[in-house]
């Protein structure tokens, strides 16, 4: 898979969420933020970061 670097602007609050989320899952910020994108994508399937597979709709 071929990666791209986007750079995010996010509000105070919603970063110290992703942080937190990353923190308790003892995985990178990026992880949480990728597999949260994947988690909302259009159907079709996803690849997450931490290399699971979503079959968001059939």
């Amino acid at each position: 898979m071929t990666c791209q670097t986007i750079t995010l602007k996010l509000p105070g609050s919603l970063y110290r969420t992703v942080r937190q989320m990353a923190q308790v899952s003892r995985q990178p910020i990026e992880t949480v933020q990728q597999d949260s994108l994947a988690a909302v994508l259009p159907p079709g399937e996803c690849h997450t970061a931490s290399g699971h597979e979503l079959r968001l709709f059939p």
